[in-house]
């Protein structure tokens, strides 16, 4: 009986007991596994995930899109080993398959267009795929994802660890290049301590033409962009024929330009003043009566005097007569 009791009370301690299977933290922005480039949207929260086989973060972005959610970062760090913890703790590990595309679009964009870009695209860490769609308005939304992993390689100690990372963003009126530009700019922050973690694979071998006879091979320094050479001493100037000079012209006067019809002047009415009355003078009768005398008669004309004849004179004679004129002697 006792030992019923006991196992009871043991069954009952167990049913109380509650584990977490992942554990969720905010970290400061400054531990974020992944940054974007100058001039992205910036990060506003992080939120840590910690999984038996791995660590992932949502880091938050910023925007001012319209469109339902919020824009996010989601970047996953797997460890190399396995680990024998349940399933319910581990986080999944596998590519994404195309069948599966359509799923995480809908959860992460619900309700939004999505179309599947076929064009190959591959940042710093190597290619990944993306989806455009529009979204309410005029927001312009990108969903990429990415696996970076190393190839497989059948050795004593092979290298594993794998790092995956999902990107939400919309913003309004943006284009299809300034939403890749975050994703082709991201920066991986976070590693893995461990000598089996490698998700990067073997570096790059050296040029191969190192040593090679018959190759030459210049310092960065001395190599600009265009890959020449620059100078030791500054280049002289060259010579430029000069420009035939031109007679002088005289300025011709422009035409004036035509006279556009203008809107006749506004007609502003002056008001007149008010007249006034002037009243009349007191005791003095309204419209009074004059009478003009009428002018006196003219006066008669006096009688003409009658005038006496005047007598004769006595008659005067005239001179004689001179010779009559001689004619002139002829030659």
């Amino acid at each position: 009986m006792a030992a019923i009791s006991a196992a009871l009370v043991g069954c009952a301690a167990q049913s109380t007991d509650v584990r977490i299977l992942a554990s969720i933290e905010g970290v400061a922005s400054e531990r974020a596994f992944a940054t974007p480039p100058p001039g992205g949207p910036a990060i506003v929260e992080v939120t840590e995930h910690a999984y038996a086989n791995a660590t992932s973060q949502d880091i938050i972005l910023s925007g001012s899109g319209r469109s339902t959610g919020q824009n996010i970062l989601h970047v996953a760090l797997y460890l190399p080993a396995d680990s024998t913890a349940a399933p319910e703790a581990r986080l999944p590990d596998a590519p994404l398959a195309y069948t599966d595309i359509g799923a995480e679009l809908e959860k992460a964009l619900p309700g939004i267009d999505m179309r599947i870009s076929d064009n190959f695209a591959q940042n710093a860490y190597g290619p990944f795929g993306y989806a455009l769609g529009r979204a309410t308005g005029t927001d312009l939304c990108l969903y990429a994802w990415q696996r970076i992993r190393g190839p497989e390689r059948a050795s004593l100690f092979p290298r594993r660890g794998t790092i995956a990372i999902r990107l939400r963003l919309c913003e309004p009126d943006a284009s299809e290049a300034k939403l890749l530009r975050v994703i082709y700019g991201l920066h991986i922050n976070a590693y893995v301590p461990s000598p089996d973690w490698n998700p990067y694979g073997d570096p790059r071998p050296a040029d191969p033409r190192l040593g090679q006879l018959g190759t030459s091979i210049y310092p960065d320094a001395a190599i600009d962009r265009r890959g020449e050479i620059e100078p030791g001493e500054p280049p002289r100037g060259r010579l430029r024929a000069r420009a035939p000079r031109r007679a002088a012209t005289e300025p011709v006067a422009e035409a004036p330009p035509p006279l556009q019809n203008m809107p006749p002047a506004p007609t502003v009415a002056i008001p007149q003043p008010p007249a006034t009355a002037i009243p009349a003078p007191p005791n003095a009768p309204v419209n009074p009566k004059v009478t003009v005398p009428p002018p006196p008669p003219a006066a008669a004309a006096p009688a003409p005097i009658p005038l006496a004849p005047v007598p004769p004179g006595p008659a005067v004679p005239s001179p004689p007569a001179g010779p009559p004129a001689q004619p002139a002697p002829s030659p």
